[in-house]
């Protein structure tokens, strides 16, 4: 009997010591499985053995020193999140494999892909563009920054500028590459429009040159026998160096436009017979030249508020035009008609008339 008591006694301290020693363990494997959930906010108790008590205080530390870093690198993440979203280039990041690593908005937005679907995809499988595949393909191959200018077709296509550069991890070694994209498209469309204007205006300064220098050939062939003709001709002269001073004068005021933002245009009553048979007399020697005659039609008596030199300018190109793109020996009529709040003029030839593509121009 005294044995099964002994035996007894000795279990029932096994259990208790077993359950002082496997409680606290029990504790501790809660709490690392929350910190590897990511929750420090839930330190260790401490236990009733020193030994417990340094593992519990070593424990809370280790979680102190990892809700820190986490916190830090979170941080980190946010802000470069933020810069990326907030970048009016797009930016796509490609690892080694050319799997894509990270998109920003501006680029899901010009490649027309998701922001967040695509990550962890082939460059190749998410995004269609095959010149964009071929420069990160360089940029992966040459280890070097690279730059390219490509189209993005679509509803409404547009010029890209690439920046490619390789992505290296602190030690050096090579992670992948960033590619910068920039929409260039409306700097594109003001090169074009400057090229346009550079042609117009030169266009534009050549017809009153020309102009004046056939005039003064014909002064001075046949000025001396006709007096009334040369004193009509020295009339032209003296209006197309007045045109050549308006068009200097827009060249100006254009530039006048780009500091300041604003322009005046002088307005004043015109008799518009009279202006438009000076836009016929300043391309007549021309119509003369191939055969083609320029009729009028006008109310005499029509009054209108415009600015002359330039719209006597504008009905010039017209015919200038008319001229240049009708055959030999044909027509171009020339008329106002009026409606109850304006009037319309109208330049009317029987040429090969302009193409569809540049009706909008």
């Amino acid at each position: 009997g005294g044995l099964v008591l002994i035996a007894l006694l000795a279990a029932g301290v096994s259990i208790f010591v077993s359950r002082r020693l496997s409680q606290p363990l029990v504790r501790m494997r809660q709490a690392a499985e929350r910190f590897t959930r990511g929750e420090f906010d839930h330190p260790l108790p401490l236990g009733e053995t020193l030994e417990m008590n340094e593992l519990a205080g070593t424990m809370n530390v280790m979680a102190a020193q990892l809700d820190e870093k986490i916190r830090a690198i979170t941080d980190q993440r946010n802000e470069r999140e933020a810069v990326l979203a907030s970048m009016v280039e797009g930016v796509v990041a490609v690892d080694t494999s050319e799997r894509i690593i990270s998109v920003n908005r501006a680029a899901s937005q010009m490649l027309e892909i998701e922001e967040h679907a695509v990550v962890g995809k082939y460059l190749q499988e998410a995004v269609r563009v095959a010149d964009l595949q071929q420069f990160v393909t360089i940029v992966l191959r040459t280890h070097s920054s690279q730059e390219s200018q490509f189209e993005l077709a679509g509803p409404n296509p547009r010029i890209v500028q690439a920046l490619g550069a390789p992505l290296r991890a602190d030690g050096g070694q090579n992670m992948g590459a960033v590619i910068v994209l920039h929409d260039v498209t409306r700097l594109h469309q003001l090169e074009i429009i400057r090229r346009d204007f550079v042609a117009n205006v030169s266009h534009e300064l050549r017809t009153p040159i020309t102009s004046i220098k056939g005039f003064v050939e014909t002064l001075r062939d046949t000025g001396a026998d006709d007096p009334e003709q040369a004193s009509r001709f020295l009339d032209i002269i003296s209006r197309q160096t007045d045109r050549l001073n308006s068009i200097i004068n827009d060249l100006l005021t254009l530039s006048d436009l780009e500091q300041s933002g604003r322009r005046e245009i002088g307005f004043e009553p015109t008799n518009l017979t009279s202006m438009l048979r000076g836009a016929v007399e300043l391309v007549q020697r021309k119509a003369d030249a191939v055969g083609m005659s320029i009729t009028l039609d006008c109310d005499p008596a029509l009054t209108i508020t415009v600015n002359s030199p330039l719209m006597e300018q504008a009905v010039v190109n017209l015919l200038d035009n008319a001229i240049k793109y009708s055959n030999s020996g044909g027509s171009i009529e020339v008329s106002a008609e009026t409606y109850p709040r304006h009037v319309v003029i109208s330049v009317t030839d029987h040429g090969c008339g302009i193409e569809k593509i540049h009706h909008a121009r």
